[in-house]
C-alpha cells in the first residue's frame, strides 16, 4: 500500500462501515481499509460469512440487510458509523432477475440507509455506481454521456444516483 492511500485512510472519520463487503470490490475494499486501522466493519446479508471474509475477524463481518431497516438499525445504534461506502447492489448479474428486489435493494434499500445514518449523523457516505447507468451508451462514454439505460438495473442505479444528487443538494445532507 502507497503512503497517500495509508494516509488518506487514516483521516477517514470512524468507525467505517462497508456494504456489500461479499462483493469482490467490497471485500477488497474493507481489507485495505483493515492494513491500516481496526475500527472498519464490512456488511453483508447473508447469514454465514461469505467466503472472500473468512479470513479476516469476525467482530468485523456483521449481518445486515439494507431492505430490512431494522437490521441496519441496530448496526448504526451499536457502531454510529461515520463514513459509509455503500456497495450493495442487485441485478448486476444476469442470474439476478428479480425485477421487484432489484428496485428494492438498489433504490429502497438506499433511502433506507440514508435515513437511518442521518438520525445519527455521519461524516462522509460513498456510493458505488455502475457503467451500466450509460446503458445503451456504454461503449466508452465520457462522464457526462447521456444515460441511455437498457435494463431495470440500469434504471435503478440511475434512479439512486438522482436520489444521492437530490439529498445532498436539496437536504443539504452532504455537500459535494
Amino acid at each position: 500500500m502507497n503512503n497517500r492511500l495509508y494516509e488518506e485512510i487514516k483521516k477517514l472519520e470512524g468507525p467505517i462501515v462497508v456494504f456489500g463487503a461479499g462483493g469482490f470490490i467490497g471485500a477488497n475494499l474493507l481489507r485495505a481499509i483493515l492494513k491500516v486501522r481496526d475500527d472498519c466493519y464490512g456488511v453483508t446479508h447473508q447469514k454465514t460469512i461469505p467466503w472472500r471474509l473468512k479470513h479476516l475477524s469476525v467482530g468485523n463481518v456483521l449481518c445486515a440487510d439494507i431492505n430490512d431497516s431494522n437490521s441496519i438499525c441496530q448496526i448504526f445504534d451499536k457502531f454510529v458509523f461515520k463514513t459509509i461506502f455503500n456497495l450493495a447492489a442487485y441485478g448486476g448479474y444476469s442470474k439476478q432477475k428479480e425485477v421487484e428486489l432489484i428496485y428494492k435493494t438498489n433504490v429502497l434499500g438506499v433511502v433506507n440507509l440514508l435515513e437511518i445514518a442521518s438520525k445519527t449523523g455521519f461524516a462522509a457516505y460513498v456510493h458505488s455506481g455502475s457503467s451500466s447507468e450509460y446503458g445503451l451508451n456504454s461503449a466508452a462514454p465520457s462522464e457526462g454521456a447521456s444515460l441511455i439505460p437498457n435494463s431495470h438495473y440500469s434504471v435503478s442505479k440511475i434512479s439512486t444516483s438522482y436520489l444521492i444528487q437530490y439529498l445532498g443538494n436539496s437536504l443539504n445532507l452532504w455537500s459535494f
